[in-house]
């Protein structure tokens, strides 16, 4: 999968870190991102509360862990949290 995205002009970036999961590992690199270019970004997370509550209370966690962002929305077909 990575060799396709790579192909394809996609910058892989190896994450060692275990003690996060791979949403909090993307919320570090905008993170970075953002203090790098000097500008608030918006995060909207579709998907976010999958149907398994512990995804669910993780997910709701990073909205408070991460209040960097401008905006952070969680979004699903029938729920937002903001």
């Amino acid at each position: 999968v990575a060799d396709y995205y790579r192909e394809h002009g996609v910058s892989i970036e190896h994450q060692a870190d275990q003690d996060s999961h791979d949403f909090e590992k993307c919320l570090m690199w905008l993170r970075q991102r953002q203090a790098e270019d000097g500008i608030r970004f918006s995060v909207v997370a579709y998907g976010a509360f999958g149907g398994r509550l512990d995804h669910m209370m993780a997910n709701m966690n990073m909205v408070y862990k991460y209040s960097c962002f401008e905006r952070f929305i969680l979004l699903t077909r029938h729920s937002l949290a903001f």
